[in-house]
């Protein structure tokens, strides 16, 4: 039994029915402020009517409505048309759950699932009335506001019991519930027996209390009180109920309470129990939210590799900001979602979801998620188009939301990214003296209205030059391509060097490229640059 899609109306940011579809792993990322954690509290609170660790109706306010929702309502009650309250729906859909199957959904065709409302109750229509005619309504009426499940198949319920799929959610920032949730976790390694001999042992312990010398002595002084002689005062022990010895039970690592511990180790124990958990394996989804948070490489290496073990037991979303966490568990597994849209990832081929995974150190999330993007091959390459940027527009590149993002040698594992996301970009790389060889490796892209391939369409052949294959093996490379654009007494003045030949210029500049690209980019003197840099910084500057 899996969660298939999710459905939300006027829950916190969204307004407008907002629809999720889920995979049995999900990664979401996106921007901040596009709703990723209200996507994960949303379901949790769907599943189980908690919200943040406690009961919803306990902690019910109007801040977890859609302001613009209430804002319209508290508005209306000042006009002659006035609306009803406004309500929260989430629509949770399953892959299969026969008695929830029917047509009750929000658009009306037939799935197994149901919806989650808080709304209001009518049963205090007659007091909220009242309070409409004498204009006492300021601010949502949550006191008149109820929880209810209601099945496709148009039956309601007011727990969720009826729900075969339990919810966990895993907040590495919220840990007001952490030490609940976990003590709770651990007691469901108790069995049976064990739990009835916890409870003789409580009993015990009142059984003690009760017949304490020490209670019996101050019952005795109690009665030698002359003013309370008459009213038979005396100290007793309140009796517990057999479980009362849960609330006794605190988790503890290494002899330290749980709350105790740092953030980091709180959010990895807390994972490691969920997905030990018995009770939820093959019937439950686990909802992380960041988890690279308080955690240091190692660690979060460990984690992720712990939880991917555990994909085929467990349903998982997870939210990120880690370009290491999505690589990690697969940019397959994507759900790339913004303010208005939200997109899948299925269909990369297994080959880049493996290169991605074994090459986890790559920025793809900072690709995913900027607006335009030039990339480059190296560092050099980076500090260069900063500079050539920032000479011909007064500013860097950065300041204009391009990011200049250094990929190596995996130019078509991003293009395959953006082409599959439809996502802006531009490479800048060398033609290494075989410009249709280039053209054939990016034969795929080249015509792609957001995509746009720069280099240099011209070849020069050591036999042009009086550079030996020696010393310089390639001519075609940025280094050469920069000075042929400017003098060797302008590099040298640069570089604060004395060489007397290009070749020997050449060759130092090549064997020190990022050194020679830094100095390049702090000089205060300007530079030609050649004309596939200009290109590239042109691209979408002057479209």
């Amino acid at each position: 039994m899996k969660v298939t899609s999710l459905c939300i109306k006027n829950f916190k940011l969204f307004s407008e029915l907002r629809t999720f579809k889920f995979s049995n792993t999900s990664i979401i990322v996106g921007n901040n402020g596009v709703g990723k954690s209200t996507i994960l509290e949303a379901l949790n609170l769907a599943l189980t009517g908690y919200y943040q660790g406690k009961n919803i109706l306990k902690i019910l306010n109007q801040d977890i409505f859609n302001k613009n929702c209430v804002d319209a309502y508290l508005a209306s009650l000042k006009t002659e048309e006035k609306q009803d309250p406004p309500k929260i729906e989430i629509s949770v859909y399953f892959d299969s759950f026969a008695e929830c199957n029917g047509d009750d959904t929000p658009d009306g065709s037939t799935g197994d699932g149901f919806t989650f409302y808080i709304e209001f109750d009518e049963k205090y229509k007659e007091a909220y009335s009242t309070m409409i005619k004498n204009n006492e309504i300021d601010s949502l009426p949550i006191e008149y506001y109820q929880i209810r499940w209601r099945s496709f198949a148009r039956r309601d319920y007011y727990n969720n019991r009826f729900i075969g799929l339990k919810g966990l959610m895993i907040d590495s920032d919220n840990f007001s519930s952490n030490n609940l949730y976990t003590s709770k976790i651990i007691k469901e390694f108790f069995d049976d027996d064990a739990s009835v001999k916890m409870s003789q042992a409580q009993r015990k312990v009142f059984d003690n209390l009760v017949n304490n010398d020490t209670v019996n002595k101050i019952n005795e002084k109690i009665l030698e009180n002359q003013e309370l002689k008459d009213k038979n005062v005396s100290l007793g022990v309140l009796s517990v109920s057999k479980t009362s010895w849960e609330n006794l039970i605190s988790t503890k690592v290494n002899e330290i309470p749980f709350e105790h511990i740092g953030k980091g180790e709180q959010c990895v124990i807390k994972t490691y129990l969920s997905f030990t958990n018995q009770s939820t394996k093959n019937k439950g989804i686990i909802m992380i939210e960041e988890p690279e948070c308080h955690l240091a490489y190692g660690n979060l290496n460990k984690l992720l590799s712990f939880i991917k073990t555990k994909l085929s037991e467990f349903q998982v979303i997870i939210t990120t900001h880690s370009s290491f966490v999505l690589n990690k568990l697969g940019l397959n597994n994507l759900l790339l979602i913004s303010c208005t849209n939200c997109i899948s990832f299925e269909d990369i081929s297994d080959d880049t979801t493996e290169f991605f995974e074994k090459k986890s150190g790559y920025d793809t999330l900072r690709f995913l998620l900027c607006d335009k993007s030039i990339l480059v091959e190296g560092d050099s390459d980076e500090l260069i188009i900063q500079r050539a940027y920032k000479d011909k527009y007064g500013k860097l590149p950065i300041d204009d939301g391009i990011d200049i993002i250094s990929v190596g040698l995996s130019f078509l594992r991003f293009l395959e990214i953006a082409k599959q996301l439809n996502l802006t970009t531009c490479i800048v790389t060398d033609n290494d003296g075989n410009v249709e060889a280039l053209k054939g490796k990016y034969k795929d892209y080249c015509d792609l209205p957001n995509i746009e391939i720069c280099y240099s369409k011209t070849i020069v052949k050591h036999s042009d030059t009086n550079t030996s294959k020696d010393s310089v093996p390639n001519l075609n490379t940025l280094e050469p391509e920069l000075l042929r654009a400017n003098s060797l007494a302008i590099f040298n003045n640069i570089m604060n060097k004395t060489y007397s030949t290009e070749e020997d210029l050449l060759h130092y500049m090549i064997k020190n490229k990022t050194d020679v690209a830094w100095k390049i980019f702090k000089s205060t003197e300007k530079i030609n640059y050649p004309q596939y840099i200009l290109d590239s910084i042109g691209v979408y500057n002057e479209k």
